[in-house]
């Protein structure tokens, strides 16, 4: 079995700054949900790093997943509510 793996990912200035439930952020995990589900559905893909890097000036916070077809123990379910950050990385940290 071969693997392929394509990386998806927004690169969006001030994202942070959005809370997680702004129309952008919500249209944003829909469209990264819908694009690697059909991937992997369709067989084009069998694992996909996706996600959005947040660019403030010279600062950055990346937030990536790694989703793969075949689901293995202990995975996490790929939902669009999953896709929401827990981590929040203020000044200073």
């Amino acid at each position: 079995m071969r693997l392929v793996v394509v990386c998806f990912v927004f690169i969006l200035p001030g994202l942070s700054s959005l809370a997680a439930d702004s129309t952008l952020v919500k249209l944003m995990h829909a469209v990264i949900k819908q694009q690697v589900d059909y991937l992997l559905d369709t067989n084009v893909l069998q694992a996909c790093i996706c996600g959005w890097v947040d660019v403030l000036g010279q600062e950055y916070q990346a937030n990536l997943f790694l989703v793969e077809k075949v689901k293995k123990d202990g995975a996490i379910a790929f939902t669009i509510e999953h896709l929401t950050p827990t981590l929040s990385f203020g000044e200073g940290e």
